[in-house]
């Protein structure tokens, strides 16, 4: 995974849901560096964060609704 380009993940999931290419309650999964985690992400809801070694999993669920663009 490019584990570097971690600072661009909130914009991409906010993009994606803004253009409708998330259905509503989707569940997304973003690996990263457990020392690295991608900033919060507006409007998506966080259901779990787990930590395996170095790396770490966050799960999260997008809105009911769709965000207004």
């Amino acid at each position: 995974p490019p584990y570097a380009e971690i600072a661009r993940v909130p914009a991409l999931v906010v993009a994606l849901g803004q253009r409708g290419l998330v259905a509503p309650g989707a569940i997304l999964a973003i690996e990263h560096a457990r020392r690295h985690a991608p900033a919060e992400i507006e409007g998506w809801t966080t259901l779990s964060h787990p930590h395996y070694g170095d790396s770490a999993v966050l799960l999260l669920m997008h809105p009911a609704e769709a965000v207004p663009s």
